[in-house]
């Protein structure tokens, strides 16, 4: 899979201004996405299985450890808790050296029946943090725009895969202190390798940007800054 992503930042004053614009240039209500995130480092290279075969071969040729995410939703649309929420696993890569439109990255996702590998004594990963996502989803045609806050949690459990998720945000705190909200625009593909498919995909997200100048400053930002890659010692 591959992700086009474009992204902004908007202070907590423009928060309901901004959903607004975004819920007009949609035309759709937004969807509340709360979510906690487990992050882990892997300690050696792991197999990824992925749709393309040229892009299993080619990950098998420049072999690179990536940071691994655990996903879980934290409530149903409707609010209720969700005693056992299904995990799934979302591996990014460091985006393509070169682009300037936009950001382009390989990204691998996929649901899991269990977590057992991850959180076995013996495991072949490290748990490096968790964190919660507290925000709303809209949706543009093809794209995926999300608008959100970083919330951390009061302590960082070891054993929080083997916890049920967080029932409310009781006790934690929002990451950034000025309460700014994050804004990120993405839309994927399955197969890189298809031009015409990536053509379309990029020239909605490029349109999309246009359409929200003004409103909401859509761009790029730094490619280290969204470096995922693991050292394997």
């Amino acid at each position: 899979m591959h992700e086009f992503l474009l992204f902004s930042q908007i202070p907590e004053s423009r928060h309901n201004q901004v959903l607004s614009i975004l819920a007009g240039a949609t035309r759709s209500q937004p969807v509340k996405v709360q979510e906690q995130t487990v992050l882990l480092h892997p300690l050696k290279l792991q197999q990824t299985t992925v749709s393309s075969k040229k892009i299993r071969q080619q990950q098998q040729s420049q072999p690179q450890a990536y940071a691994h995410n655990l996903i879980r939703p934290l409530s149903s649309q409707q609010g209720d808790s969700i005693a056992h929420s299904p995990w799934r696993l979302y591996i990014p890569e460091i985006p393509d050296p070169g682009v300037r439109t936009l950001v382009s990255r390989g990204a691998t996702e996929v649901y899991l029946n269990d977590v057992d590998r991850f959180k076995d004594a013996s495991s072949s990963f490290t748990l490096k943090t968790q964190y919660m996502t507290d925000g709303l989803r809209f949706v543009h045609r093809n794209i995926i725009v999300r608008v959100f806050r970083i919330v951390m949690p009061p302590e960082q459990m070891e054993t929080v895969l083997d916890q049920p998720p967080p029932t409310s945000f009781e006790g934690c705190t929002v990451l950034d202190p000025s309460g700014a909200y994050l804004v990120e625009a993405c839309v994927r593909v399955e197969d890189r390798t298809n031009s015409a498919l990536t053509e379309k995909a990029t020239a909605e997200l490029l349109e999309f940007q246009k359409l929200m100048e003004g409103a909401i400053d859509l761009r790029v930002v730094d490619r280290l800054a969204l470096d995922t890659r693991v050292k394997i010692t």
